[in-house]
């Protein structure tokens, strides 16, 4: 009788607990009926283990074997999935219940053993952990967060989430067995501090512990290999989709401005229709030279340069932003190349644009200086407003973002891509302005002729 209320009211509510917690984590969203199955298996398993004539360890080991075969079996998942589920659970069990008790122990100075045969004082402290052990799925499940499997709203299909997971998974591995690891230890050590086991029987099972940290120190390398991979190609990808993003603005721009052009044609073709020459050629002239203008003024002698701010002085104009740029030497010999140009100037332009955007129509002004000294090219750029984080570098760092929907990469791209050519980027702010500095030194191919100064402005 009392081996079944044991059954209920510990070591069921446990298991349920740790199947949720793990699934959760593992991104698997299961039925209650599910998890009552998988926390019936896993209970008994437990029960069992623990008057089978095994050895020290064993007991623990064989029920988490268990553990995953119970999820294979009851959710039809794939093995990795179950397995990491299994490991996540386990690990906040062992975790949560190595600090609870060892911490109330000391403050109850009840011995262990005297715990394991008293049911009501083991129920006592099971309240904490159950309580730790629900918050911790409720915060999972309310913020939705999660180690594997797909967010809502993510955009890769079911195959491609198979894919990450048995890429992720020694990931898994690696983060989660050393904890696994280290609250067995914690448990043992604290089972025979209270003469529950045997201390001969400590002996055997560090060794066992020792054994399986160096199989794992073994695959360490490759799982730190992978992690790296894994790293490397997630900030490529984010940086790709920051330069789609600047694609998608300039065929924006690029539509826009072909509708205003259909309204320019319909109005010179009305004008030829009525007999109005006269007027149609002045008002053709005008939109010629207001076209033509800004793109003459823009020169670099670097096509693919000029071309981006040719366009991000019309992507200002659309803003109602006026974009002032004040070019005084030829870019011909950049050390940069066409998608490292885009880079620099279009994140340094782009995050200026978005500085000035809500602040009111005379404040929205940005300056690009382009200039040569004895060190080679400086680069600025200037918006209105202060820094909005309290130390300037902070801005240079992947991730740090003051903009909702950003992944804050740009100015850290931008910081990575001018150190490689062996220049500096800074951010100062005087006279209520923030001002982005890149210095780079001069590339070969010295551009030869005269250089007249050129400043151009959208008209915002």
């Amino acid at each position: 009788m009392m081996a079944l209320l044991e059954f209920l009211i510990v070591a069921f509510p446990e298991a349920v607990l740790m199947a949720a917690l793990g699934l959760v984590l593992a991104g698997v969203r299961p039925l209650w009926t599910q998890l009552a199955v998988i926390g019936a298996l896993q209970a008994g398993t437990v029960y069992l283990a623990r008057w089978l004539p095994a050895a020290f360890g064993l007991d623990v080991f064989l029920p988490a074997a268990a553990f995953v075969i119970a999820i294979r079996l009851v959710l039809r998942v794939e093995w990795k999935p179950a397995a990491v589920a299994g490991l996540l659970a386990l690990t906040m069990l062992m975790a949560t219940e190595s600090v609870l008790a060892a911490s109330l122990l000391y403050f109850k100075s009840y011995p262990l053993i005297y715990l394991l045969e008293v049911l009501p004082l083991r129920f006592f402290f099971f309240l904490p952990q159950a309580a730790l052990l629900g918050l911790l799925i409720w915060l999972c499940l309310r913020f939705d967060f999660r180690l594997l499997g797909p967010s809502p709203g993510d955009a890769n299909t079911a195959e491609d989430w198979r894919t990450l997971n048995k890429t992720y998974f020694p990931l898994v591995l690696l983060a989660s067995l050393p904890v696994l690891f280290l609250g067995v230890l914690g448990l043992a050590f604290l089972a025979v501090r209270n003469l529950v086991f045997p201390f001969e029987y400590l002996h055997v099972f560090v060794a066992g512990i020792v054994l399986a940290l160096l199989v794992f120190a073994a695959f360490l390398p490759g799982n730190i290999r992978i992690s790296g991979r894994a790293l490397a190609d997630s900030y490529t990808a984010r940086k790709t989709a920051e330069t789609l993003a600047r694609v998608g603005e300039l065929l924006r721009s690029t539509r826009r401005r072909q509708h205003d052009f259909r309204h320019q044609l319909q109005t010179v073709y009305g004008l030829l229709e009525t007999g109005h020459y006269e007027e149609a050629r002045q008002y053709i002239r005008k939109t010629y030279d207001a076209i033509s203008t800004p793109l003459e003024l823009i020169r670099t002698d670097l096509p693919h340069a000029t071309a981006l701010l040719y366009t991000k002085l019309g992507l200002a104009e659309a803003r109602q932003i006026r974009l002032e740029a004040a070019i005084e030497c030829s870019l011909q010999h950049l050390p940069l190349n066409p998608l490292e140009t885009g880079t620099v100037f279009g994140n340094l332009i782009d995050n200026a644009l978005e500085a000035v955007e809500n602040l009111p129509p005379p404040e929205r002004v940005v300056r690009l200086g382009i200039r040569r000294d004895p060190e080679g090219y400086v680069i600025s750029v200037a918006n209105r407003g202060r820094p909005a984080a309290s130390h300037p570098f902070r801005f240079f760092q992947v991730g740090f973002t003051t903009k909702s929907g950003h992944a804050g990469l740009g100015l850290a791209t931008v910081r990575e891509t001018v150190a490689r050519y062996g220049g500096t980027v800074t951010v100062t702010a005087a006279d209520a302005e923030t001002v982005f500095t890149v210095r780079l030194p001069p590339g070969t191919g010295l551009s030869t002729g005269e250089w007249t100064p050129k400043k151009a402005a959208s008209k915002g």
